[in-house]
C-alpha cells in the first residue's frame, strides 16, 4: 500500500495502525514517506508491528520527522519477537519535510559560472541568469557551454527535487536528467 506523500500526519497513522493491528490484516508493505509522521505516528506505527501477528514486512518513513526518539521506537519495536519487518526506511530529513506539500522538496540553486554560456549573465549571487546578445566576458573554462545557451547548477540533485523558475519572453526551454 502507497500512501506516499499524503499529509496524513499523526492522526492518520493513528487510524491506519489501528487496521495493521487488526488479525485479519495482511498488509506486507506500507509506504508513508512524506506524510508528515513525527515521533506520535512513530509509536502508533511501533504498536501496530507488536500485534500478534502482523505481517508487515516492508516499511517506508522516509521524508518525515520522526526525531531520534522516533526512530528509537521504531528501532526498538523491531526487537519485538512479533514483528515481522524485515526493511525499514528511516531518513531523518530535519523540520524541512514537514512542509506539506511540493514545498518540502524545495531547494535552492546557484548557477555555475564555470559553465555558463557567454550568451547568458548571471546576476543576485549567480542565482538568477538572463540572455543577452552580446558576449560577456567570461574567462576560457573547459566545462563551459560555447554551443548552446544553457548553464549547470552546482548543487547535485538526486531523490525528490522541487524547484521554480521565473522567465519572461518569447521562448523558454526546460531540460533535467534526474
Amino acid at each position: 500500500l502507497d500512501l506516499s506523500n499524503n499529509d496524513l500526519k499523526d492522526s492518520g497513522v493513528k487510524l491506519l495502525s489501528a487496521g495493521l493491528g487488526n488479525p485479519h490484516c495482511k498488509l506486507e508493505t506500507l509506504r508513508l514517506s512524506g506524510c508528515l509522521v513525527t515521533e506520535e505516528g512513530c509509536a502508533s506505527l511501533v504498536s501496530a508491528l507488536k500485534s500478534n501477528p502482523s505481517h508487515l514486512r516492508e516499511l517506508d518513513l522516509s521524508y518525515n520527522h520522526p526525531g531520534d526518539s522516533g526512530v528509537r521506537l521504531l528501532s526498538a519495536g523491531l526487537e519485538d519477537p512479533h514483528c515481522r519487518l524485515e526493511k525499514l526506511n528511516v531518513e531523518h530529513g530535519g523540520e524541512n519535510t514537514m512542509k506539506p506539500g511540493l514545498r518540502k522538496y524545495v531547494c535552492d540553486l546557484t548557477l555555475d559560472p564555470n559553465t555558463v554560456n557567454r550568451l547568458l549573465s548571471l546576476s543576485e549571487e549567480n542565482r538568477k541568469v538572463t540572455c543577452r546578445r552580446e558576449k560577456q566576458p567570461y574567462p576560457d573554462h573547459p566545462e563551459r557551454f560555447e554551443d548552446w545557451r544553457q548553464v549547470l547548477c552546482r548543487e547535485g540533485l538526486t531523490g525528490r527535487c522541487y524547484w521554480e523558475v521565473e522567465w519572461s519572453g518569447r521562448r523558454a526551454l526546460y531540460r533535467s536528467d534526474i
